[in-house]
């Protein structure tokens, strides 16, 4: 890991993750075990396997989960639609749901950030909040309120590519990272499989399309 505190609590952590998904298929290490998360002492987090290190960028390979996640949060800020969806997550487990259980506070919460095609700002761009359910919850998700819009999602056994850094987050500088991950993800192993399993836009020169900020 490049930088200290990453995969840490957006809400109040200094360090933060950007993710670009390879195909998993692709991305396979024998043996069975999982590395522990570095800042997961505290908090229950999805369990990963490293595949690659550097001082760049990590390739995790993630067992398939199940995500407490917010519907699309149309926003021209990232910060704004994070806030919004790290609100109603912080309700629903402190037991704001159907089925009134408390659910323990996992880490990470990580935001998908869709941004408008070829677009440098936030306009007319979506996001999703996810917070991972921890084992107790996994098979079983307390079903939420109706009115906050929160449902399971299910994400599948997949290859991330990883980079770490430092710093509170901003509008700015997580896109900054995200093209700074992709860059250095050009001429790589990983990168070719990210050009063959999506798409050229994916490592393009501009701001990856798609993007997970932990």
């Amino acid at each position: 890991m490049v930088a200290t505190n990453a995969m840490m609590k957006f809400t109040f952590m200094l360090g933060l993750v950007v993710l670009l998904f390879i195909n998993h298929f692709q991305c396979y290490k024998a043996d069975n075990d999982t590395d522990p998360a570095p800042t997961c002492k505290k908090y229950e987090c999805p369990p990963y396997i490293t595949i690659h290190k550097d001082q760049e960028f990590e390739i995790r390979l993630y067992n398939r989960t199940v995500w407490m996640s917010t519907s699309e949060i149309a926003s021209n800020s990232f910060k704004k639609a994070t806030r919004e969806g790290v609100l109603k997550l912080r309700d629903y487990v402190k037991g704001n749901n159907k089925e009134e259980k408390k659910v323990p506070m996992t880490a990470p919460v990580v935001t998908d950030a869709k941004l408008s095609s070829g677009s440098s700002s936030y306009y007319n761009s979506s996001f999703v909040v996810r917070l991972h359910m921890p084992k107790q919850f996994q098979d079983s998700p307390p079903a939420a309120m109706d009115d906050m819009e929160l449902h399971p999602h299910l994400i599948n056994s997949r290859c991330t590519a990883v980079r770490a850094f430092g710093g509170f987050t901003t509008d700015q500088n997580i896109k900054e990272e995200a093209k700074k991950l992709k860059e250095t993800l050009v001429g790589t192993p990983w990168g070719t499989l990210l050009r063959s399993n999506f798409t050229n836009e994916c490592l393009s020169k501009d701001v990856p399309f798609v993007f997970i900020v932990a």
